[in-house]
């Protein structure tokens, strides 16, 4: 047990003070003031800065009415060393708090962190004190009242509070109340057990849940993509009425064409009539002239018989000619008119052949992009199949890894505070077992008087004594050798987190996430140009080129150019 010796103490809303900085100086020292001045508090602020404990009651209580921290800074010095130990109080709500801790040993000016958390201070100042806070609260820390009880007391009264003070009554309590503290622990063990039940049933409960939300999710995936496949299905409608409007206007062009060749029709089949009416005068006044030439038999009427003749001839000739013409006309109408799709044709060919030409070469530069993507990707994929035991979708990939890294880290960090908790009850353990041991020794060599307070001690009351010690001493043995096993395990855990949490770690999420971002983008790309190659290759076939190919696309065009050479040159000819 090493020598204490306090030098400061400051305090910010503790108790009743709102601030205040008590310095210790060498000597002696008494604090001196009226009931309800705040001496017990100075005393009760030195105990919880070294032990953590309200004494009075809980932590919220500690801190002044209408502040929400308070913060206790003690100075002391121990085996030839100065330290500064600071403790902060929180209130959260009515009745709730939390603490935080630091210590530091000082050097002059400077200072060194020696631990920063409520355990690890707790810890380290029982190691530099030597006791722990039933120690102090029993050799050092005599509360308020407990001293004046003792001078006002009959002999028999000032035996027990002794007694008391020095922790003996609780030992001889402690062995009148083992069956009622195991009873107690039973108790408590099947309250946990309860506990463990119901938390068993949440965990299915939440299992069920998550089942159910993932149901929910992929639903709302698949309404996704019908709508994404509706909104594609409305696009190319939009495609096939505008190329429907250019072939109405096309109809339409052809149309007026033909209606303009109807007109040259019947203008010619209005020349026809003329003529045949021209003809028919022409051999009504030759069976006249044969009459005249028959009736005058003269020369002058012979000549113009003649000349009348060679008149009809020359317009029967004519009007063959007229009839040729017309027909030849009518049977380049008629191929204008059977030909009036090959414009039509010829130039959605042509625009198919464009696209074609467009969208092949980058269907296959993405689908070669995407096949290295996917490989690359299934690597990862493999990665955490290893690591995790489940084979991630590929959707899921970064969200599963950094959900995963913040579960290992969650773990490791459990994983270690449970280490340092085991750590501190082990110390406790194995510090209060020392105690027993060196009283047991002290108590075996007492003699017939107590080594505590040299009270009397019958042979009997000495046996109680040190079969009580002897039995706690074994049962805390065997608490630490259980700890021991605890502590090796959760190392063994914490190892196997921390190994896991490196490989996981050492994936670059962001560059992840932009490769699986590519993937789907990639998927949806070469979905979209394999259904746009697929309609391309319908429309094809409906042209009739069943083997599609460069080759077989420009053979159709030149077939289609000739056709369309043949049809202006007959629509220049009507």
């Amino acid at each position: 047990m090493e020598e204490m010796i306090v030098r400061r103490l400051e305090l910010e809303d503790f108790l009743s003070y709102r601030e205040a900085l008590v310095e210790f100086p060498e000597g002696s020292i008494a604090i001196v003031g009226e009931n309800g001045a705040g001496k017990s508090s100075i005393l009760d602020a030195i105990y919880f800065a070294l032990y953590r404990d309200a004494g009075r009651g809980s932590l919220s209580s500690l801190v002044r009415r209408g502040a929400v921290r308070a913060v206790v800074r003690l100075e002391f010095e121990a085996g030839g060393r100065s330290f500064l130990v600071e403790r902060e109080i929180r209130c959260s709500g009515r009745s709730r708090a939390s603490s935080s801790a630091k210590l530091y040993e000082l050097r002059g000016t400077e200072r060194r962190l020696l631990a920063y958390s409520p355990s690890q201070v707790d810890e380290e100042i029982r190691r530099i004190l030597g006791m722990d806070r039933q120690m102090f609260l029993t050799a050092v820390y005599v509360r308020q009242g407990e001293i004046s009880r003792l001078l006002d007391v009959d002999p028999h009264q000032r035996k027990r509070l002794i007694a008391k003070l020095l922790g003996i009554e609780e030992l001889e309590k402690a062995y009148t109340n083992m069956a009622l503290l195991i009873k107690h622990f039973e108790l408590l063990l099947e309250r946990e057990k309860s506990k463990l039940a119901g938390i068993e049933r949440l965990r299915e409960q939440l299992e069920r849940i998550t089942g159910e939300e993932a149901e929910v999710k992929r639903r709302i995936a698949e309404v996704e993509r019908r709508l994404g496949r509706a909104s594609k299905e409305l696009k190319r409608v939009g495609e096939s009425i505008l190329s429907i409007e250019e072939e109405l206007a096309e109809l339409e062009r052809a149309t007026r064409e033909a209606a303009g060749l109807r007109e040259k029709v019947a203008v010619l089949k209005h020349r026809l009539l003329e003529l045949e009416e021209l003809l028919s005068s022409a051999e009504a006044a030759q069976a006249e002239l044969r009459e005249v030439k028959r009736l005058l038999r003269c020369e002058r009427v012979a000549e113009e018989y003649s000349r009348l003749l060679g008149e009809l001839e020359l317009e029967k000739r004519r009007l063959r000619e007229y009839k040729a013409e017309l027909k030849e006309l009518e049977n380049a109408a008629r191929r204008v008119s059977e030909l009036s799709w090959v414009e039509e044709i010829y130039e959605e060919l042509l625009k198919l052949r464009r696209e074609w030409g467009r969208l092949k070469p980058n269907l296959e530069a993405k689908t070669g992009e995407l096949r290295a993507l996917e490989d690359e990707i299934e690597g990862l994929v493999n990665k955490c199949e290893e690591i995790l035991g489940i084979r991630p979708p590929i959707k899921n990939l970064v969200e599963i890894i950094q959900r995963e890294l913040g579960n290992l880290r969650s773990k490791v960090r459990s994983l270690r505070e449970k280490i340092e908790a085991v750590n501190s009850e082990f110390e406790r353990v194995r510090a209060t077992r020392r105690q027993l041991e060196s009283w047991e020794a002290r108590l075996r060599e007492a003699g017939s008087k107590c080594p505590l307070c040299g009270a009397p001690l019958s042979e009997s009351e000495k046996k109680v004594l040190l079969d009580s010690y002897r039995a706690r001493i074994e049962d805390l043995k065997i608490r630490e050798v259980k700890l021991a096993h605890v502590r090796e395990a959760l190392k063994a855990d914490l190892e196997r987190a921390e190994q896991l949490l490196a490989v996981l770690a050492s994936v670059d999420i962001p560059r992840t996430s932009r490769l699986v971002e590519r993937l789907v983008n990639l998927r949806q790309e070469c979905g979209e140009l394999n259904r746009s190659v697929s309609s391309l290759e319908s429309r094809l076939r409906s042209l009739g080129i069943h083997e599609i190919s460069v080759s077989a696309i420009d053979a159709k065009l030149r077939e289609l150019e000739e056709l369309r050479a043949e049809m202006l040159s007959l629509k220049r000819y009507v």
